[in-house]
């Protein structure tokens, strides 16, 4: 019944265009790691994290079609994306599921915190009046620019990270420290993750000019 509920889940998103096909089945095999290792909480879990970021991903859609980096990544998530997302989660119920560990809980809920932390900034701080600020080069960049923050969004995104955290220790009966801990270092994930994309993009794109000037 849950693994036919899990298909019917992927299927669903990709019908409703919130998953590409190849983000649906990367989806259903997420979903399925997860409930061997965690069952329905773990689902419940990431469930919490795939609607509000899915939710997200369409609210105010219109006023951020203009903005490069999302209209690249688009509403519809591919494998790659869900992987990003999920992949340490899903990875964390096979090993808990193999070698049940406390350990691989809280690696569960700190993965989602993150990736929900990130989506949130996204998300929402790209509707932020004033333009963000390169992590790297301390610089106000036009929003949407890949390594960029700003006071909402990462005012949304310790909020992404705290849903995650509390419902967390709700279902899996934690304490305020195991909470804090999630949040703190869901936050931290998504403030790494603004870190690489600022360097790693950057140098990219430098690599790609220096070598469309070459030839």
């Amino acid at each position: 019944m849950v693994i036919g509920f899990i298909a019917l889940f992927a299927a669903a998103s990709g019908y409703f265009q919130l998953l590409k096909p190849s983000g649906a089945v990367a989806a259903f095999l997420t979903g399925m790691s997860i409930w061997a290792g965690f069952g329905l909480k773990g689902l419940f879990l990431m469930g919490v994290f795939f609607l509000t970021s899915s939710f997200l991903s369409r609210y105010k859609s219109k006023m951020k079609e203009h903005l490069g980096e999302l209209h690249e990544k688009g509403a519809a998530r591919d494998w790659a994306q869900v992987a990003a997302n999920g992949g340490t989660a899903a990875i964390a119920g096979l090993a808990h599921f193999i070698s049940p560990d406390p350990v691989w809980i809280i690696v569960l809920a700190i993965s989602i915190a993150s990736a929900n932390a990130d989506t949130w900034a996204s998300e929402l701080g790209v509707l932020s009046r004033q333009q963000p600020v390169s992590i790297k080069s301390f610089k106000r960049v036009p929003r949407g620019t890949s390594g960029a923050i700003s006071g909402l969004g990462t005012a949304a995104s310790a909020a992404g990270s705290l849903l995650i955290a509390l419902i967390g220790g709700y279902l899996f009966g934690e304490g305020v420290g195991w909470i804090l801990s999630v949040f703190l270092f869901g936050v931290t994930g998504a403030l790494l993750d603004t870190l690489f994309g600022a360097i790693f993009r950057e140098d990219l794109n430098a690599y790609a000019a220096i070598f469309l000037l070459k030839n």
